[in-house]
């Protein structure tokens, strides 16, 4: 960021942090050029979460049942969600079919439901 190149700063992140690929057509998506303007926050983001580990030792005392939900189309943001339900003691973990990081409302609102009908 200090060097004025935002693209490049949120491609570090994702590929960096987050552990996603990022490739041309990503970086010519309209997503993309959602996201650059506000790259800037990402290293607020860093200073907040240190070195990016999970509380492990903080979250395992969530005694409350919690839904975790990812989407099957984005496969390398599983492996943080896995790392969460390991620790917290009531977690219930669902990958959605079919859907991205942005889980559709209706799939979102059902497994919700689901979960608090249990």
């Amino acid at each position: 960021m200090s060097a004025g190149r935002p693209g490049d700063a949120l491609e570090y992140w994702i590929t960096t942090v987050v552990g996603a690929p990022v490739d041309a057509r990503m970086r010519q998506s309209p997503l993309w050029a959602a996201m650059e303007p506000n790259a800037h926050m990402l290293v607020r983001d860093a200073a907040l979460l240190g070195d990016f580990s999970l509380p492990a030792e903080r979250l395992a005392r969530v005694p409350v049942p919690t839904l975790v939900l990812d989407g099957s189309e984005m496969p390398w943001l599983s492996r943080g969600v896995r790392a969460l339900v390991a620790v917290l003691p009531n977690a219930q973990h669902r990958t959605m079919a079919g859907q991205p990081h942005g889980i559709a409302m209706d799939v979102l609102v059902a497994a919700v439901i689901d979960f608090l009908s249990g």
